[in-house]
């Protein structure tokens, strides 16, 4: 897949806003999600791609001057982490935060843009550890953490995996 500029900007600068990357990933992640976004609609089976997370980004960043995204991320985090994820739409998800750290390197001076790197190799560190994929998860933990020695989300992830904690979820199988 390829991103047009515009959008990837759009996507890289949403991906370094906390608030509205943590939105973005209570509201995704979880397999009975609590609101409706463009990712929702697929069924059993429907093959969920990046193209689709990037509407749903895209939506979530138009409607972030009206939602207190900061006040949604900190009453769902608990429920994040205890709710079974949606595979297929942490997958895209994934694919999309890859996609756009690539894009970066390959693009975009990562030296100068090192933040906006770190943020995307980090929601794909949380996602994959988050669906317990621990090698992938360390690849892009550590990939966010050369952009961005300061990158919290990556931390976390490197953190979490060292001290071979997995997401609450998969305590209950």
């Amino acid at each position: 897949m390829q991103l047009d500029p515009e959008q990837a900007g759009r996507l890289l600068a949403a991906l370094t806003r906390p608030a509205l990357r943590d939105a973005v990933l209570l509201d995704a992640l979880p397999e009975q999600a609590p609101h409706e976004t463009s990712t929702r609609g697929a069924t059993e089976g429907e093959e969920l791609h990046p193209g689709a997370v990037i509407s749903a980004l895209l939506d979530t960043e138009a409607a972030a001057g009206t939602v207190d995204a900061r006040e949604r991320a900190g009453a769902g985090v608990a429920r994040l982490l205890q709710a079974r994820p949606n595979i297929q739409r942490a997958h895209a998800i994934s694919d999309l935060a890859v996609l756009l750290a690539r894009h970066v390197d390959r693009h975009i001076d990562p030296h100068a843009n090192g933040r906006a790197a770190a943020a995307a190799w980090a929601v794909a560190a949380f996602t994959y550890w988050n669906i317990g994929e621990g090698v992938r998860a360390e690849g892009c933990a550590l990939a966010a953490l050369r952009c961005d020695p300061a990158q919290r989300l990556a931390r976390l992830v490197a953190t979490s995996l060292m001290a071979l904690a997995a997401p609450q979820w998969t305590a209950r199988g």
